[in-house]
């Protein structure tokens, strides 16, 4: 750009001198006045490209800082305050944009909701501020438990969504597995002498058919399948639930069962 400015310079500088000779024939007083507007134009040239070049590096500097504003808005809108995971309107968004891919693709789609064992009572006895600490901490496990393709969101309260996309029930149970047991051996410093142990029931299920499936029914099967495992007595995997109180002896196939 300065270079450019140079040459422009040059040019009109240039074109002023020619201007200064055809003058002088006619009038030497007025070539004297043209000469010295060619001996100060190009400071007054310079001066004014350094202060365009000043105002292009200020709108760069400010179009930098509104794309970093705007990125750390558009963060903040999908993101939960206490977890750093999806929020539970983005959540839902991406359930049904796994949805309509799986439905694309003529895929299943797999699912987990994630309910930590006696939260309230946690609450309860140690004060909100060491439930918002649970709750980050187990944010932690779930992300080191996942794979990088799997999508994970607080739902609400106490309960995490996963979405695995294109995972059978084997691969989603171990990813299931491996959460749970995490969990159970993660140490939650609520006390400060010793850790104190967490546990959370998981509800896992494969939707084999993605055509008629939205994110309301998504949701509904991962979290009875969720409820189940805690009338199976918490700590545990189940991939179906309890559908109606008129059916109170149903347990799933033991092979869904840890």
């Amino acid at each position: 750009m300065k270079r450019f400015d140079a040459i422009i310079g040059a040019g009109i500088g240039a074109a002023m001198a020619l201007v200064c000779l055809l003058v002088y024939a006619v009038s030497p007083a007025t070539a004297y006045f043209h000469l010295f507007l060619i001996s100060v134009l190009p400071a007054i040239l310079a001066a004014f490209g350094a202060h365009l070049a000043k105002i292009r590096e200020d709108l760069e500097n400010e179009n930098r800082r509104i794309r970093a504003r705007a990125e750390v808005l558009a963060n903040q809108s999908m993101t939960d305050d206490i977890t750093g995971l999806y929020n539970h309107r983005h959540l839902l968004e991406e359930i049904e944009r796994e949805i309509e891919r799986a439905r694309r693709h003529g895929r299943g789609l797999c699912g987990i909701m994630l309910d930590v064992d006696n939260f309230k009572r946690i609450n309860d006895r140690y004060g909100h501020l060491v439930g918002d600490y649970v709750l980050r901490e187990i944010a932690y496990v779930i992300n080191k438990s996942i794979r990088s393709v799997d999508i994970v969101g607080r739902y609400g309260g106490d309960e995490f969504v996963v979405i695995l996309p294109e995972t059978g029930y084997e691969s989603a149970g171990e990813v299931a597995q491996r959460i749970r047991q995490a969990v159970r051996e993660h140490g939650f410093f609520i006390c400060k002498d010793k850790p104190v142990s967490v546990t959370a029931s998981l509800g896992l299920l494969l939707f084999k058919d993605a055509e008629h499936l939205d994110a309301a029914r998504f949701l509904e099967g991962v979290d009875e399948a969720m409820l189940c495992a805690k009338t199976l007595g918490k700590d545990r995997i189940c991939t179906e639930a309890l559908r109606s109180a008129a059916a109170p002896a149903f347990e799933p196939p033991a092979r869904f069962i840890v």
